[in-house]
């Protein structure tokens, strides 16, 4: 499989998640192209710190690594479940 499961060949999509961080949680946190958040002004606890897209890091540390066309569309077949 290409996604969930960490084996050659898949995807490596992996979040290292810190239980331990709290924060203000908004548009000046999240790495998204709108100027609004469902979630502006929330405290959160946890949150990722490291995050690898495919076996590359594209966040670290709250750092964002990422270049637009990184994603990749995956088809889903008939009856997978979501």
């Amino acid at each position: 499989p290409i996604k969930g499961t960490l084996l050659p060949g898949s995807d490596a999509d992996i979040a290292i998640w810190n239980p331990d961080i709290e924060m203000c949680y908004g548009v000046n946190v999240a790495h998204h192209r709108t100027d609004y958040n469902l979630y502006e002004n929330w405290i959160i606890k946890g949150y990722p710190e490291t995050v690898f897209l495919r076996g590359h890091k594209i966040v670290d540390s709250g750092k964002w690594y990422g270049k637009p066309g990184l994603g990749k569309y995956q088809i889903r077949k008939f009856g997978d479940v979501l």
